[in-house]
């Protein structure tokens, strides 16, 4: 999990536009790594913008190579904090698949990324949970998942429709969504097409692209999570009603009250 150049000139471009001038605290999921060899004029440019500071050349080198995103974040004057199921390098130690977020974090921060986390958690439920609970009202959620390709990577890959779902059903701004570039085509690997145990020539003619989605959205509601719902909320009792208030609006006001009770207390 890390940060590489695309990811450095996305963020490169977000500062030039005043984006990070919302933004004081900010919350990973996952330990993340700065891959960006090359890219060190980029962060050098980005630290006095910040700080109005300079940096040594031998810290921003340090910091492109395999460097901490905390390093970055930190020389950039932001708060800032992980969590892992691993508690090293100053993480809190959160098992995404079952653990609910901390009270004394809840809707604390203006930044929440998830680059390269939640594909490796089979408990999507808790996940996005987890992180719509981190989030304050108004700040922002920074996705960058694995779109197609990435057959030997993680769990899951994810689509369009499911971050617009979960927009509709949690009420957030979707502020950007786009296709990370795409790499160069692959084959399958061997070990699929054995445990498939896929034809030759198949094997030999299947291509495909290792692709990712960027999506950015702002969390605008004091509202507990409700899962992405995929469908028409048709012939639901009430009980499925009240889980998916709103998209169904099942007595709204009342759900709202009786879902804060749950969320707060």
């Amino acid at each position: 999990m890390g940060y590489g150049g695309y990811q450095l000139n996305l963020f490169s471009k977000m500062s030039q536009k005043g984006f990070f001038e919302k933004v004081n605290r900010v919350m990973e999921l996952g330990i993340q790594e700065i891959n960006c060899k090359g890219y060190e004029k980029i962060i050098k440019n980005l630290i006095p913008h910040a700080l109005k500071t300079e940096v040594s050349d031998r810290e921003i080198s340090k910091i492109s190579n395999r460097g901490s995103a905390r390093s970055l974040y930190e020389l950039l004057g932001f708060h800032y904090c992980c969590v892992d199921i691993e508690e090293k390098y100053g993480s809190i130690c959160l098992d995404l698949n079952f653990d609910s977020v901390p009270l004394d974090h809840h809707n604390l921060y203006d930044l929440v990324t998830n680059f390269g986390t939640t594909e490796h958690v089979a408990n999507q439920l808790n996940a996005f949970k987890v992180i719509h609970d981190l989030t304050k009202v108004g700040g922002y959620m920074w996705h960058d998942v694995p779109f197609t390709g990435y057959v030997n990577h993680g769990l899951v890959n994810y689509t369009t429709k499911f971050f617009y779902s979960l927009c509709k059903s949690n009420r957030y701004q979707l502020c950007d969504l786009h296709i990370q570039p795409i790499v160069a085509m692959r084959k399958l690997p061997e070990d699929v097409v054995t445990a498939l145990n896929v034809p030759d020539d198949f094997a030999e003619n299947f291509q495909y692209r290792d692709s990712g989605l960027s999506v950015l959205i702002q969390k605008v509601q004091d509202i507990p999570f409700v899962p992405p719902l995929d469908g028409l909320p048709t012939g639901m009792n009430d009980l499925q009603k009240s889980r998916y208030w709103t998209v169904t609006e099942f007595d709204i006001e009342k759900a709202l009250i009786e879902s804060r009770k749950k969320y707060y207390y």
